[in-house]
């Protein structure tokens, strides 16, 4: 079942789990999609189409950034350069 599927009295699930972030931080190679820095500690899984624009919450739609390229980014869609 996809996750963008309404779950749980039609809320849509937000965030990704646990496995989800390794899966986005091993796909990155530990560097922010964004600038190419080294994540670190605290790193953020993001959605390239915003959660709040109707983004699913699933790996295709998920990319792991360092928290100032997230903030940055706010909720515009950011095609990653460093894919």
């Amino acid at each position: 079942m996809p996750t963008n599927k309404l779950m749980f009295e039609g809320k849509r699930k937000r965030f990704f789990n646990r496995r989800e972030r390794i899966t986005l931080f091993l796909h990155s190679a530990g560097m922010c999609r964004i600038c190419g820095a080294e994540l670190e500690p605290g790193w953020h899984s993001d959605h390239v189409t915003a959660f709040s624009r109707g983004g699913a919450t699933e790996l295709a739609n998920g990319q792991a950034l360092c928290a100032r390229c997230n903030l940055k980014k706010s909720d515009h869609e950011t095609v990653s350069e460093n894919k």
